[in-house]
């Protein structure tokens, strides 16, 4: 995908947004690993206050804080899909679940 759209003249300078297939939340992408592997994940999510003291050096705390308020604003509102991918490539994309059944080793490694 990402060959074809930095190669192809239909496609140079302008911005691509690549979806899949579906909209998933976070809970909804660990859920399909954790089903995918056969165990479960426990998801613990931090308060914005355990973020912020768990920032990395590299993230200025003012873009963290507007990326958990942005986060907040979101909740409930499922992400857009789009055709971009399969109007690209003539294919269309491929759904999270066949995408981490492919890589299960890797997820069964971490």
């Amino acid at each position: 995908m990402a060959a074809d759209l930095l190669t192809r003249d239909p496609h140079r300078a302008r911005i691509q947004v690549l979806t899949g297939p579906a909209s998933l939340r976070l809970r909804d992408l660990v859920a399909v690993v954790a089903d995918v592997l056969g165990r479960p994940i426990a998801i613990d999510p931090l308060t914005p206050e355990q973020a912020v003291l768990r920032r990395p050096a590299w993230l200025p705390e003012p873009v963290l804080r507007t990326l958990l308020a942005a986060e907040a604003a979101a909740v409930g509102v499922p992400a857009p899909v789009n055709n971009t991918v399969e109007r690209a490539t003539g294919r269309p994309p491929r759904a999270f679940r066949d995408w981490v059944a492919a890589n299960r080793a890797d997820f069964a490694a971490a």
